[in-house]
C-alpha cells in the first residue's frame, strides 16, 4: 500500500486522500487514479485545499469496534476525522498505519457524550426549526406575510412554503414527532452504548 487512492465523504471538507511515502495525503477534491491526485496536489491553485500527515506524527487512532467507516486520527496532538466509504478501506488504513507505528489498540466503552451527539444535535435543530416554521405559520393565518428576501432567501422562502403547507397545528405535530424520535434514539443508544477500538 505504497500509493492507495481512498474516496473520503467528510463534509465540507476532504474528499480523497493518497497514502504516498509514508504520509496521509488529502485534499478537497476527488481524483480517479492516484498519479492525477499526485500531480494536481504538487501544483499550486485556488480554491484547493490539501494536507500532508506525517504518518511517524500519528500516535493514537479510533474507530468504532463494529461497522466502523469513520476514522479518527491523532498526530501532533490534533483530531483529524476521516470519513471512509467502506469498512474494509478503514481497516486496512489502520493495518498500514498501525505496521509502522506499531500502536497497541484496547476495546473501550464509547463516552456518553459522543454516543449521543448526533441525535442532540438532530434534538436541537428539530426544536430550532419547529419553531420558525411555526412562528411563520402563525404570521401567515393571521392574514400577514412573511418576509423571504435578503441573507438566505432560500432557506427563508422553503419554510414559509412549510408553514404555508402545514399551518400552526401540523407544524407543531410534525415537530412532536420528529421531537420524540431524536428522544427515541438518544435513549437507546444511552441503553447500549457502542464500543470503541483505540490504538495507541
Amino acid at each position: 500500500m505504497s500509493q492507495n487512492l481512498y474516496t473520503l465523504t467528510n463534509e465540507k471538507s476532504w474528499k480523497s486522500m493518497l497514502v504516498h511515502d509514508n504520509q496521509l495525503l488529502m485534499m478537497n477534491k476527488s481524483f480517479k487514479s492516484g498519479e492525477d491526485f499526485l500531480e494536481s496536489f504538487n501544483k499550486k491553485g485556488l480554491f484547493k485545499e490539501k494536507k500532508t500527515i506525517e504518518i511517524s506524527a500519528i500516535h493514537e487512532l479510533t474507530h468504532l469496534e463494529n461497522n466502523a467507516t469513520k476514522l479518527e486520527v491523532k498526530a501532533d496532538n490534533k483530531k483529524i476525522p476521516l470519513q471512509f466509504t467502506t469498512t474494509q478501506e478503514l481497516a486496512d488504513v489502520v493495518a498500514y498505519i498501525n505496521s509502522r507505528q506499531n500502536l497497541t489498540p484496547s476495546i473501550e466503552r464509547q463516552s456518553t457524550l459522543k454516543t449521543i451527539s448526533s441525535p442532540l444535535l438532530g434534538l436541537f435543530f428539530t426544536a430550532l426549526f419547529t419553531w420558525v416554521i411555526y412562528m411563520d405559520a402563525e404570521i401567515l393565518e393571521g392574514g400577514g406575510q412573511v418576509e423571504t428576501s435578503g441573507r438566505r432567501a432560500g432557506m427563508k422562502f422553503l419554510f414559509a412554503k412549510i408553514a404555508e403547507i402545514l399551518g400552526t397545528t401540523g407544524t407543531l405535530i410534525v415537530g412532536a414527532i420528529a421531537f420524540g424520535y431524536c428522544i427515541y434514539s438518544i435513549v437507546k443508544k444511552l441503553q447500549t452504548p457502542p464500543n470503541q477500538v483505540v490504538y495507541l
